[in-house]
């Protein structure tokens, strides 16, 4: 999981060495790194995903992304964490059914990474 030696290092991403080597050492077996999910910029839209379960997607300069969502029977909860600062801001719901292309805009035009998951109720 190592990134292209042609992406370039955006500013500050040194913060984000903690979690990824937290994803690195105790998830990348379980959720494995997927482009099948990602339609658009996947040089730059990194995806480790276990399909109705878990998908995480950092975007490394921010912006949008379109997604393929596998069917799924319940609700998907969207959530936003920033890693410069380590908040969860909510990114609405997708689902039922909500499978197929789904776009995705980031709050702002940082990385930021999509964290989506089955919605507890």
């Amino acid at each position: 999981m190592k990134p292209v030696s042609c992406m370039h290092r955006p500013v500050g991403c040194n913060i984000i060495q903690i979690p990824f080597h937290f994803i690195k050492k105790y998830l990348s077996e379980a959720l494995p790194q997927t482009k099948t999910i990602v339609l658009d910029g996947q040089d730059r839209n990194w995806c480790l995903a276990a399909h109705g379960k878990l998908i995480l997607i950092y975007m490394l300069e921010g912006g949008n992304v379109s997604l393929e969502l596998p069917p799924v029977d319940s609700a998907l909860a969207c959530r936003w964490f920033d890693p410069r600062t380590g908040d969860i801001l909510d990114g609405g719901t997708v689902g039922p059914g909500g499978s197929g292309c789904v776009k995705f805009m980031d709050p702002d035009l940082q990385d930021w990474l999509l964290w989506i998951s089955p919605l507890i109720r």
